[in-house]
């Protein structure tokens, strides 16, 4: 039978990446990632450095569709503004995709400049509660005392400010270490240089034991963290990475396992994700807990889900129940501790961790919000953050791309956010 030739032909589609905003159009590397026209594109392009695979489980937690709510046009009023829509702020904030869960089903569900539901973007901080809330597991286990000092299982850290402090204050950032502190941090020999370039996020130059220029990873700084001057154990609130870092070393010590391997088994199966995850790595391959989760916006609503259900999503129990539930419960101590923060904030004008306000505590890696309502949110670099109401019955999950100039914009949308929680019946 003579075959029949055929003049139609398969047509290729090509994208102009010169209209796609993620697309970096300059090489993004350790010295440029931060800047502002760069932040937008690396954080959806994070997984250019080294990873780690969190593959996902063999079913998939549906996603329902509730009633569509016009969030958009909704207005609300920022301490000493006018009125702006949500639309309004999702541009001035430079969202990448929001998601609104109520009663277990998405309401609203909108991306912009060209990202959308299959697309991949940084948690960056994000990531830290939710390695807070796998600690749980140990602790439930009886693996792991909280009241003992990290150096109990980790003689690595002997010497270091980590003594000093026990694990509760490591998850709480009670720490009062000198990372943020010292004089010239971020010159060489500073320990927020030396971190930041044994993470592979700053290019080496130098290192300060002085015998290398290669980045060896986060591990091998941790031990030379020094304690504050001025500043005990539990007195105030201090954010910063190594304590989280320290939660990832004892994860892997005490469960015999990588961190991406107990997070993968312990929680992204179990929450019945729609893609792999990747968590980023340091130059010594360490999976990095304190920044390095990966994922699409719809895998992370799931955590989001799964966090205002007391750590249960459908028939997984993704989170132990009474560690979610101890983590809405701050005590007067973890509020105390961040009110300090809040009172160094407006003498010498630091960082306000407390969204105009509406932020009383900090627990487990968790900003707690409100005890009654059951109201917390994590945050992260850029602009990230999940945020649940239990009394509401509402999530929220948000990526972003906000640049250094933006934290204005940052602190309107999750302010914007939690009135909007409130509103929705």
């Amino acid at each position: 039978m003579e075959k029949q030739s055929s003049d139609t032909k398969t047509e290729i589609k090509t994208i102009d990446y010169s209209k796609l905003t993620d697309y970096p159009s300059q090489k993004i590397d350790e010295n440029n990632w931060s800047n502002d026209e760069n932040i937008r594109a690396f954080s959806r392009q994070f997984e250019l450095k080294p990873t780690r695979m969190l593959a996902r489980g063999e079913t998939t937690y549906e996603l329902e569709k509730g009633k569509t709510e016009d969030i958009g046009s909704m207005k609300f009023i920022f301490p000493s503004e006018s009125p702006m829509t949500m639309d309004e702020v999702f541009k001035a904030a430079s969202v990448d995709g929001y998601i609104v869960t109520k009663n277990g089903k998405i309401i609203f569900e909108q991306y912009f400049d060209g990202f959308n539901e299959h697309s991949f973007h940084s948690w960056y901080s994000g990531s830290k509660s939710l390695l807070g809330l796998a600690f749980g597991y140990l602790v439930e286990q009886n693996i792991v005392d909280v009241n003992k000092s990290p150096v109990e299982y980790l003689p690595e850290l002997k010497g270091s400010s980590f003594e000093r402090v026990t694990i509760s204050q490591v998850l709480n950032m009670t720490t009062a270490h000198n990372f943020n502190y010292e004089p010239n941090n971020m010159e060489p020999g500073g320990q927020m240089y030396e971190y930041l370039t044994r993470a592979g996020m700053l290019s080496p130059s130098h290192l300060v034991d002085g015998s290398s220029k290669d980045a060896r990873g986060i591990r091998a700084v941790l031990p030379l963290i020094n304690p504050h001057p001025t500043v005990n154990p539990g007195e105030v609130f201090l954010y910063d990475n190594p304590n989280v870092d320290i939660i990832g070393w004892l994860i892997e010590r005490l469960s015999g396992m990588p961190v991406e391997v107990f997070i993968r088994e312990n929680v992204w199966k179990k929450l019945q994700t729609e893609h792999d995850g990747l968590m980023v790595t340091d130059p010594s391959y360490v999976a990095q807990a304190s920044g390095g989760i990966i994922s699409t916006l719809r895998d992370h609503a799931r955590f989001s889900m799964a966090v205002e259900n007391d750590g249960r999503l459908g028939e997984e129990q993704v989170f132990p129940e009474t560690w979610v539930q101890n983590t809405f419960n701050y005590s007067q101590e973890n509020a105390n501790s961040f009110q300090k923060h809040i009172d160094d904030y407006k003498a010498l004008n630091k960082t306000d961790y407390s969204a105009k306000g509406i932020v009383v505590a900090y627990k487990n890696y968790w900003y707690i919000i409100d005890k009654e309502q059951g109201a917390m949110m994590s945050r992260g670099f850029a602009g990230q953050f999940s945020y649940v109401n239990k009394e509401q019955n509402v999530t929220i999950t948000v990526f972003s791309g906000q640049g250094s100039t933006q934290s204005k914009e940052a602190d309107r949308l999750r302010y914007f956010s939690h009135l909007l929680a409130q509103k929705l019946n």
